[in-house]
């Protein structure tokens, strides 16, 4: 009597599939939608977005670059990544889906705007998961929910994520990125950080901002920011408990500081919810 045994071969691959953490919040349809650009000049979400283009057009700006949004195209937008909307001279029509991964967060390749080619059976994944949408207090809708998501993120992981080539600039920068995700409610100094890398302050700055396009404090202060619009749409706890919770002491600083950064106060952000589109 034959016998066949198939094992899964250990390694990045296995254990990257294995620490996939994806957290659903919420999807919709939007149609001719030509509000998006007068939403903000510059902002950082906490959650990452599915944009499956149906019709119209629109632009992404980030840092580095400016993505036109194309219909029958797919687009994963980084969570943590300041961008921003740009007219097109049209409206816009998509699919959209909202979602939380620690594990993509902290994948360099990862950090911009993304695009895939759609296809028959993407576009039948995004529907059925927005079937599975609408009926999410049930189990079963929520699992398949989850598989579906999976199913969308696979172009991109195999397109990004199983390439071997990191930057290694990023790379060398990625202990301190983990400890101010880890501590960003504690006291953090530059002195502090940049002993992590064997540099001082002045050249650790002058490197980190070369390398991510910010300052170690413009990110530090992103991420708290980040963190607290994560706080804002998925707990209830006040203000003040939140922005102690992002390490800020002061209630109104951390105010000014939210409306600096969002052109929102932090009421009206939980208030709006920012989760449509």
């Amino acid at each position: 009597m034959q016998k066949d045994a198939y094992f899964f071969e250990e390694g990045f691959k296995r254990d990257f599939v294995s620490s996939l953490d994806l957290e659903l919040l919420v999807c919709g349809k939007a149609l001719e939608v030509d509000t998006l650009p007068e939403f903000h000049p510059f902002r950082s979400d906490p959650f990452f977005r599915i944009y499956y283009a149906d019709a119209g057009g629109l632009k992404i700006a980030w840092i580095n670059g400016v993505m036109q949004c194309r219909p029958g195209f797919v687009y994963l937008i980084p969570a943590k990544t300041p961008f921003r909307y740009l007219p097109a001279g049209k409206s816009f029509t998509h699919r959209w889906l909202h979602f939380h991964s620690e594990l993509l967060e902290s994948q360099p390749r990862f950090c911009q705007p993304l695009e895939i080619q759609g296809t028959h059976h993407l576009t039948k994944v995004m529907d059925e998961l927005l079937a599975d949408a609408q009926h999410s207090a049930n189990m079963r809708s929520l699992l398949t929910a989850d598989i579906h998501l999976r199913m969308l993120l696979l172009p991109f992981l195999e397109n990004r994520i199983l390439c071997e080539n990191i930057n290694p600039d990023s790379k060398r920068f990625s202990a301190v990125l983990q400890y101010m995700d880890e501590h960003c409610s504690g006291k953090i100094t530059i002195g502090g950080l940049a002993a992590k890398c064997d540099l001082s302050p002045k050249v650790f700055s002058a490197e980190f901002q070369r390398v991510f396009g910010v300052t170690p404090k413009q990110y530090l202060v992103q991420r708290r920011i980040s963190e607290a619009q994560k706080l804002l749409l998925t707990t209830e706890l006040g203000i003040k408990e939140i922005a102690h919770e992002v390490g800020y002491d002061n209630e109104f600083f951390f105010y000014r500081i939210f409306r600096k950064y969002t052109q929102e106060t932090p009421a009206g952000f939980r208030r709006k919810s920012y989760l449509g589109y």
